[in-house]
């Protein structure tokens, strides 16, 4: 059985998981749920953007002090590519638009769950581009 916290503001998340093998709590009220988090530390978190909007990435964070071993799934419409990746720097392990709730959750569980990451290869590449920053050329062994 997973352990699963969902930080939903109402019950549009919950009406698309179908799944016996989840062990669910839902909250509503976010410093409830911080405080669930912390002391359940469940295997996965999902998190509605709505809940915190531009301060999402801020909540991930303190998500991700309270249980640092649980995994954050940001279930949000469509979102800039710069609030994806400030929720992944914070410590989101996975983005899934709330479009596609329905069809990829039950895979995106899966592959949170074996430790990998659900984020587009879009996602991925400007996350190395920004990570890689400027080039730094080596000059007789030393950085220049």
């Amino acid at each position: 059985m997973i352990d699963l916290h969902i930080i939903d503001n109402d019950e549009d998340i919950l009406r698309f998981i179908d799944d016996p093998s989840l062990n669910i709590r839902v909250d509503h009220d976010e410093i409830k749920a911080l405080i669930a988090v912390e002391r359940d530390k469940p295997l996965v978190v999902v998190l509605r953007y709505e809940l915190r909007e531009q301060q999402t990435a801020e909540y991930i964070a303190l998500l991700n002090a309270a249980s640092p071993d649980s995994k954050i799934i940001l279930i949000a419409p469509e979102l800039t590519d710069r609030e994806v990746i400030d929720c992944l720097v914070s410590g989101a392990q996975g983005y899934l638009q709330f479009a596609d709730l329905a069809r990829f959750f039950k895979k995106a569980i899966k592959v949170i769950q074996q430790g990998e990451a659900w984020v587009s290869r879009r996602i991925i590449s400007l996350m190395l581009e920004k990570l890689q920053g400027p080039v730094t050329r080596c000059n007789s062994g030393s950085f220049t």
